[in-house]
């Protein structure tokens, strides 16, 4: 896959929201809204954002898309297949969702904090094979409560010589609320994800006894930011953000390659 870098010739700049909800197929919820808003905000501005999210049990698959292979997520040793489902925003027509379609992860509606982390770290690793299938790699991944976080752990790791080592990251949480929401779990879980032990460790998957999605992400993102953060910041503010971010990326992936 070629390297995505972030030229003048190269515009325009390639978002990839990634949310475990999004306003309104999900219904009026905070993240979900932001999601929303900040997409079509970003596409005035002529970014080429898109969503990202998985395809819950409550969406009305009818008027969705659905790409003709099955996709490959890794999930540390262990390998699954997804449907990829693509549609338009319904507030902004101008924007692309992809659903990630997997029934026993996002349909089934297990409960408990150990299937509550499988699924957000599933949903972080669907990205990048589902970005490489749909031939379109984000110059920047924008992720949306810890549930995401674990894609800026793999974007720096795993994904690193992938195609995705000119990929910045940004993550948005809730402040404590997130991190309350955000649960902690055995370290026997690692054998379900399919993780190394030396790996978790590496990563920074360990916290307080425990393995945390949040925490990890946080050791790897190249920005975090607050939910009330994207109430006061305008869409300009976001583009010169972003590009910045994108541009200090792209030069570390040029000298890394050196």
């Amino acid at each position: 896959m070629v390297q995505p870098t972030f030229e003048a010739e190269s515009l325009p700049l390639r978002v990839l929201l990634v949310s475990p909800e999004t306003a309104p197929i999900t219904g009026e919820t905070a993240t979900g809204r932001a999601v929303s808003d900040l997409a079509r905000s970003l596409r005035d501005t002529g970014i080429d954002a898109r969503v990202l999210m998985p395809c819950l049990s409550g969406v009305d698959r009818t008027p969705l898309y659905r790409h003709p292979d099955p996709v490959s997520v890794e999930l540390g040793v262990h390998e699954h297949f997804v449907a990829v489902l693509t549609a338009s925003h319904p507030e902004d027509s101008a924007t692309a969702l992809y659903f990630v379609d997997h029934q026993d992860y996002f349909a089934r509606g297990a409960d408990g904090a150990p299937a509550a982390i499988e699924r957000a770290a599933f949903l972080s690793a669907s990205v990048f094979p589902v970005c490489r299938a749909l031939f379109w790699t984000p110059h920047l991944l924008h992720l949306f409560t810890w549930q995401t976080a674990y894609a800026a752990v793999l974007a720096r790791t795993r994904e690193l010589r992938r195609g995705f080592s000119g990929t910045a990251t940004v993550l948005s949480i809730d402040g404590s609320a997130d991190g309350e929401r955000c649960p902690t779990g055995d370290p026997m879980l690692l054998s379900r994800l399919g993780i190394r032990h030396e790996d978790a460790v590496r990563t920074g998957l360990y916290s307080d006894g425990g393995i945390s999605l949040l925490e990890a992400g946080r050791s790897f993102v190249d920005l975090e930011l607050s939910a009330g953060e994207h109430v006061s910041w305008s869409a300009d503010r976001w583009s010169e953000t972003y590009s910045s971010l994108v541009r200090s990326r792209t030069r570390l992936s040029r000298r890394s390659i050196r």
